[in-house]
């Protein structure tokens, strides 16, 4: 039997499927999202672009001409691709 929320953990535990509990799944999440990289939207005024900056690396992952062609629906998104 596959327990529900709101089931002890012992049920969560129990059988031959091994699934996590809620309250065990939240910490692991956490954990993931701390390893996804930053980046910010920054304008370089010596090149008179806007750069999209790793946080963590300095690195430059794209360039755009105009901050509205950066921010325009998926073109961020398209960018770290």
């Amino acid at each position: 039997m596959v327990g529900l929320a709101g089931d002890s953990t012992d049920a969560c535990e129990s059988g031959k499927l091994r699934l996590k509990c809620a309250d065990q799944a939240q910490p692991a999440m956490e954990h993931d999202m701390a390893k996804l990289p930053r980046y910010t939207l920054t304008h370089n005024e010596r090149k008179d672009r806007w750069d999209l900056v790793n946080d963590g690396t300095g690195r430059t992952k794209a360039n755009f001409d105009t901050k509205a062609e950066a921010t325009k629906g998926g073109v961020l998104e398209k960018g770290l691709k």
